[in-house]
């Protein structure tokens, strides 16, 4: 049945004559005994929902924040921070660029304004190219996981290593690790392991899917520890991915 007993009325400020209630890439976070639901409504506002009951949500929404193309947000706790990530184009140095964007909160109500978490500085684009970003968190450091449609492969996620949630490395060739094929990953931990969830319908996504119909694809994603990593020697573990 659907979760939410009904369409919330609109917040926030209609960002284009295209006005819907359409709701995309909801992030859920348990915290105090409520589970928070962060979902992006075109173009840039982005909701937040609380409920006891993950199975029912109300229709009483506020709004997180709002601002240009933002969307697709992934949430981490370090300590007592939660760091929200998401996608949009920000003016960096005067040149409008696709960025993952990070904001903070210690309540998950009241946010930080965004910062540039990661820029594309090798395109020009007043809107975000970049999609799905997902952020890793492990003993050696942290790992954002992020789509880029302007890369020669779109269907490409790039991987790019940080010791600290605030700042991944930008520019040519920076990515630390690339997964083909590999659309909107979603990383989940269980006792310990890893696995990687990718959507692989889409023919954006994926070249070698069919013309209609679609899937989504579990595999298991192995962090070896190691000081170092190829030949620029960037620092975190090696990772395995067989779907």
């Amino acid at each position: 049945e659907p979760l939410f007993e009904g369409l919330p009325e609109w917040i926030g400020e209609p960002r284009s004559s295209n006005v819907s209630l359409r709701k995309h890439a909801p992030f859920v976070v348990y915290h105090e005994n409520e589970y928070h639901m962060f979902y992006r409504r075109p173009n840039g506002t982005n909701l937040h929902v609380r409920t006891r009951d993950p199975l029912r949500w109300p229709n009483r929404v506020e709004l997180a924040f709002e601002e240009k193309d933002a969307r697709d947000s992934c949430i981490i706790r370090v300590d007592d921070v939660f760091y929200h990530y998401s996608c949009q184009a920000m003016e960096i140095d005067g040149v409008w660029r696709s960025c993952v964007a990070v904001r903070t909160s210690h309540n998950l109500r009241d946010w930080s304004d965004a910062e540039p978490a990661h820029v594309d500085t090798s395109h020009v684009t007043d809107h975000s190219r970049m999609e799905s970003p997902f952020v890793v968190k492990r003993p050696e450091g942290y790992y954002l996981f992020v789509r880029n449609r302007m890369f020669d492969d779109p269907s490409l996620t790039t991987i790019y290593f940080s010791q600290t949630p605030e700042r991944f490395p930008s520019g040519n060739k920076a990515w630390f690790a690339e997964l083909k094929n590999v659309h909107a990953p979603e990383i989940v931990e269980e006792a310990g392991r890893y696995f990687i969830a990718r959507v692989s319908g889409p023919r954006h996504a994926n070249r070698q899917a069919p013309e209609q119909g679609g899937w989504i694809e579990v595999a298991e994603l192995v962090f070896r520890s190691s000081s170092s990593f190829g030949a620029e020697g960037k620092q975190g573990a090696v990772l395995d991915n067989n779907p």
